[in-house]
Parts: C-alpha cells; sequence; structure tokens
C-alpha cells in the first residue's frame, strides 16, 4: 500500500490511499494510516502537543477506513 499526496494551486491538499488486498491488510492499512497521520502534523500542528488530538484522529481514520473496506467486502 501506500498514501499519495496532492496539494492543488489553492493549497487544498489531496490523500490518496491504495492498499492491496492480502492477509495483511490490516496491518498494512495500520502502516498507512501513520504516513497520513505524519502529513496532517507536519501540514497542521505546528507546535506538535497535540498528541490526545492526534490519538483522536488516527482512531477516527481507522474506523472510517475500516467501515469502508468492510461495506465494499474487502474484509
Amino acid at each position: 500500500g501506500y498514501v499519495e499526496i496532492y496539494t492543488t494551486k489553492d493549497q487544498n491538499c489531496y490523500l490518496s490511499l491504495v492498499i492491496q488486498n492480502s492477509n495483511n491488510i490490516l496491518s498494512t492499512l495500520v502502516h498507512e494510516i501513520v504516513h497520513i497521520m505524519q502529513h496532517i502534523r507536519e501540514k497542521f500542528f505546528l507546535n506538535n502537543v497535540e498528541i490526545e488530538f492526534e490519538a483522536y484522529i488516527t482512531e477516527w481514520i481507522f474506523k472510517e477506513l475500516y467501515n469502508l473496506l468492510k461495506k465494499n467486502k474487502v474484509l
């Protein structure tokens, strides 16, 4: 899997997650979510003190992607 980051000329940011269905899909998903959070931290957490907030965002991203994968019968 991998994450691609696109930034438009007007500074809108889009993240694209590509993940291959495999026996390790959940561990790959967690790995790629870390990369998503690294980008969010770099872009928005300028003073790096939002540790608990970062944990909540990570949890939310996982739940959303997990539910999407279940809905599409990948899991």
